[in-house]
């Protein structure tokens, strides 16, 4: 045993030795370059130029869309119409108060789209129907850039043809 503590006090040693007297190189400050900005002084509107660097993402995301409602009846959905297409299940009767719609297809991430299922979108130029919707159903293929807005059986029928969905990113 003291065989064995004599050897790593030796190692430990010639470690020591030769990690303090070898030769290293000096270490150098770097220089700093440092302006003084005066915060009294006057700015001409020219000399600002705010550049928006490829690394900011905007806050919010927008597009117009024609918007129209449906009734989870089958003649306006598939054969199943308490099951929407992210495979939520919903009671027929109370549609309208989930706050659910279906978007087309262009606009889901899906088919390469700004919007997942469960993304809550915010409609705006729709009326009384204007406010956060939640993304959880999908419109048929002949559809482009339209929100369909699920409600309660017996709401008659609006169509908006200019109004703007967006989130927050």
């Amino acid at each position: 045993m003291k065989r064995f503590v004599f050897t790593m006090l030796g190692i430990y040693a010639i470690i020591i030795w030769y990690g303090w007297f070898l030769p290293r190189e000096p270490f150098q400050v770097p220089e700093i370059e440092i302006e003084v900005i005066d915060p009294y002084a006057t700015v001409e509107p020219e000399t600002l130029s705010i550049e928006n660097p490829s690394w900011v993402k905007p806050m919010f995301q927008e597009h117009s869309v024609t918007v129209t409602v449906y009734h989870a009846v089958e003649g306006q959905t598939d054969d199943s119409p308490d099951v929407l297409a992210d495979g939520t299940r919903i009671d027929v009767t109370k549609a309208g108060e989930y706050r659910y719609c279906a978007l087309s297809r262009d606009l889901l991430e899906r088919w390469d789209g700004p919007y997942a299922y469960g993304d809550t979108v915010w409609l705006e130029g729709a009326g009384k129907f204007s406010g956060p919707w939640i993304v959880k159903d999908t419109m048929n293929r002949r559809f482009t850039l339209r929100m369909d807005l699920l409600v309660d059986v017996g709401t008659r029928p609006y169509k908006f043809e200019v109004a703007t969905i967006w989130r927050e990113i």
